[in-house]
């Protein structure tokens, strides 16, 4: 399965987001693995799953729990939703600066329901 949509987004005071759609949804986690900190941008998806490029440590990107033996720490999620127009709304956790909670790059998804 390939990926339909993946962006790193830039957040002050933080790691980078990355974006991630998948046939199970649309997903927001730091873009950093917990097993060796390395970025998890280009790492393979499955369903509901993210698997780290340098070693493929698995996490579930709904929760960002590991998934398997080799990550012991969960990863930072960003609770997601699409709007009646397709845009990809994030809940940030903290205060963000106007204009860097919007990512004109992202193309609006077709049929949002």
């Amino acid at each position: 399965f390939r990926a339909t949509l993946r962006f790193l987004l830039p957040v002050i005071g933080a790691s980078p987001v990355l974006l991630c759609r998948t046939s199970a949804g649309v997903f927001a986690v730091e873009n950093r693995c917990t097993h060796q900190l390395q970025p998890l941008l280009g790492g393979r998806m499955r369903g509901v799953h993210l698997f780290c490029p340098a070693h493929s440590a698995r996490f579930d990107m709904r929760s960002g729990a590991t998934v398997g033996t080799l990550a012991k720490a969960p990863l930072k999620t960003y609770p997601t939703s699409v709007d009646a127009a397709g845009n990809i709304l994030i809940e940030w956790d903290a205060a963000v600066p106007e204009g860097w909670a919007t990512c004109s790059d992202v193309p609006p998804l077709e049929n949002a329901s």
